[in-house]
Formats: C-alpha cells, structure tokens, sequence
C-alpha cells in the first residue's frame, strides 16, 4: 500500500491482529527483511512494516536526513490514527523511532531498538575509517548519511520516558563505550547481547529474538 506523507509516498504493508506494532527497517535494506520475524508477531499484533524514504518501494529524494525520516514516520502514525504503537527499529530504525519519541512526546507505548547508534563516533574506529574512504566521493545520500548523522546526545535520549528494550550484536559495528552511554541515558532500559551476532544477523529474514519481543512487550 502507499500513503503520501511529509511530501513523498511511503510504501508500507499491514498485517495481523491486535495491538498495533510498527517495524521500521536500517539503512540500505526494505521492509522484506522483517517478513519472517512479522509473520510469527502477527498473530499478536497489528504490524505495519514500512519502507523507508530511498528504500524499498518508497520515494527517493536526493537528499535526505534523520530529521526528515522522523518526519515521515510520525505523520504516518498520525494519518493512520494509531494510537500509542509499539516499535520494533533497527539501525537506522532505531534512530528515527528514538527521534519520534524525543520530540513527540508519548507516541509510542513500548520501544524495541536494535542496533542504534547516537553519533557516527560511535562506529568502531577502523569501520568508521573504511567508511569514511569508501564513501568520501559518494553522491549516494545514504551513504553521506551514515557519515554525517545521527547526533542524539545523551540528554535527549534521556527524557524517553517508556519502557526500552535494546538488542545489539556481539560482533556489533560500534563501540564497547556506546552501551555504556545508553545505559547512563535510560537505567532502566533492558539490554540484550546477542552472542555469536554481528550488527544484522541476528534480524535480518530471521525470528530469532521472537520470544525476547513478545515478554518485553507483553510484560
């Protein structure tokens, strides 16, 4: 289905029963790497899995920011009238849901971040400096993206007043230092290593933190 929000089309599919449940996907990939994980939730919940704007079967723009896809998102929520979603976002999912709640206060109910990061500082310095020479030259805005944004600073993040749930690899692309951080903003938050998992393989086309999901959002 598509829906015209913020100026652009988002394309996104519906599924399932129950509370509502919003699955917002990282960089570079579509909704479909949530398929597997979505048809297992589906039997709980209501799921809208979107693509984002430059991905999937959504609009590209040649630019493009954090602010932008926050933007997207919540008008999104607010021309479908759903009421207090929980979040699934990973990567760069994480990022915009994280944004949404920081400036639009209680639109979500409970908040499952996978893999987020507050700064591209946070990127392990040898993958932030191979980053930073592959993509030097690059016109494509979502590679200047991952360089030049997020910047959330602790302060922010730390007036999310929801229960938050972060998931994150143990072969991750950031910083040992970013979890700590995240544990300073939100001390109540619950944290999950996925042992053996690097920054996607544990989510993507997989349902592997299914049971993780349904006792954080059903407690």
């Amino acid at each position: 289905m598509i829906i015209e929000v913020n100026g652009i089309s988002l394309n996104y599919e519906k599924l399932g029963q129950g509370y509502p449940l919003i699955m917002l996907h990282g960089n570079g990939e579509s909704l479909e790497i949530f398929k597997k994980l979505a048809k297992k939730l589906k039997a709980h919940y209501e799921i809208y899995l979107i693509d984002s704007r430059n991905h999937g079967k959504s609009s590209s723009t040649k630019e493009i920011s954090y602010e932008d896809m926050r933007e997207d998102i919540y008008e999104f929520i607010k021309k479908l009238n759903i009421k207090k979603p929980n979040v699934i976002g990973f990567s760069d999912g994480a990022i915009v849901s994280s944004m949404i709640e920081i400036k639009y206060k209680d639109t979500f109910n409970k908040m499952a971040l996978l893999g987020i990061n507050l700064s591209p500082r946070d990127f392990k310095d040898k993958i932030y400096s191979i980053m930073l020479e592959k993509f030097k030259n690059s016109n494509n805005p979502l590679e200047i993206l991952m360089l030049n944004e997020p910047n959330i600073n602790l302060e922010e993040l730390s007036t999310i007043d929801k229960d938050v749930m972060f998931f994150y690899g143990d072969y991750d692309l950031f910083k040992d230092s970013l979890y700590d951080k995240l544990k300073k903003a939100l001390p109540k938050a619950y944290h999950k290593k996925m042992i053996g998992y690097d920054h996607s393989s544990y989510i993507n086309n997989k349902d592997i933190i299914y049971d993780d999901l349904i006792k954080f959002f059903e407690n």
